[in-house]
């Protein structure tokens, strides 16, 4: 299994100082995810609206004492992913707090973050975000946004478009970067604009790029009932399957980002899933793909 998107290190800074990710009462921890079989765990570092540059530093230097006093391994390259070891992943949900400075840029780049998304669910110097506005979501990339995004892909960073406006995905498309949708479901079955079209599902696709299931009741269903269901999970991803092939589909739980009732609630339940998807139809090639392969792919063939 390889997870595209977590906020688990946000929730251990900001609710529970004093866990770890070896023992935690959230949904990621090391003993879910090893009993889960995980290949690799990206943990995103999302910088809320209300915090700046130093909240960012502060949680990425949480990451770095986690993943330091636990004894496992960051990423940072292709061969790194690539061996047998579990691995952590580091990402950037949002440039926001960089606030267009490229000393900061350089600081993150040290980082060695393997995806990282330009905005979050607001405007900031790079792009405009999704939106219910049909205005923001048809605005794209601004010229820094463009810019930043040429270095980004040089250093070989896959960019995540799970938080962009329609207009900012189509702007990648034509640049002919490296992309994903680390945490993003698919807008004909629940109409959220978090979600991707059909037409963006194929333009992924296309170009070897994945999306990653998102758990989020908001996103799997309209029912509003705040209800995380395999039954929905299954249709989401049938869908993918349907429109852009088994090459398309990953894993983008964003578990310890979302609320509700989960009815799988840690990376250890997802056997679940990966059942019903088999009693679904679905060929026991393309949930391997799913559940890790495609993920993989994308980020050793993005160095």
């Amino acid at each position: 299994m390889i997870d595209l998107h977590c906020d688990t290190i946000l929730r251990l800074m900001t609710e529970a100082p004093e866990a770890t990710l070896t023992e935690n009462p959230f949904s990621v921890s090391l003993p879910h995810l090893e009993a889960a079989g995980a290949k690799a765990q990206a943990f995103a570092l999302f910088t809320p609206l209300e915090e700046d540059w130093s909240f960012l530093c502060r949680m990425h230097k949480r990451f770095v004492d986690e993943v330091g006093a636990s004894g496992i391994k960051q990423a940072t390259c292709k061969e790194e992913l690539l061996g047998d070891a579990f691995k952590a992943m580091l990402t950037i949900e949002g440039l926001g707090s960089l606030q267009g400075d490229d000393d900061r840029l350089e600081e993150l780049l040290s980082w060695k973050p393997l995806i990282v998304s330009l905005t979050w669910n607001d405007c900031n110097a790079y792009a405009y975000p999704n939106s219910t506005d049909k205005d923001i979501m048809g605005r794209g990339l601004t010229a820094k946004g463009r810019e930043v995004v040429g270095r980004l892909s040089s250093q070989g960073i896959v960019i995540d478009t799970s938080h962009l406006s329609d207009g900012g995905f189509w702007n990648l498309v034509d640049m002919g970067v490296s992309m994903m949708a680390s945490h993003s479901n698919c807008r004909a079955i629940t109409g959220h604009q978090r979600n991707l079209t059909d037409e963006q599902i194929r333009a992924l696709a296309d170009r070897g790029g994945v999306m990653g299931l998102n758990f989020c009741p908001i996103f799997l269903s309209d029912r509003n009932d705040n209800k995380s269901c395999i039954s929905d999970m299954v249709r989401h991803v049938m869908h993918m399957y349907q429109v852009g092939g088994a090459g398309v589909m990953a894993l983008g739980t964003d578990f310890d980002g979302i609320e509700g009732e989960l009815e799988i609630a840690h990376p250890d339940g997802l056997w679940r899933l990966f059942d019903a998807l088999s009693d679904a139809g679905l060929p026991s090639s393309a949930i391997e793909a799913f559940a890790y392969g495609n993920a993989l792919r994308v980020l050793t063939q993005s160095f």
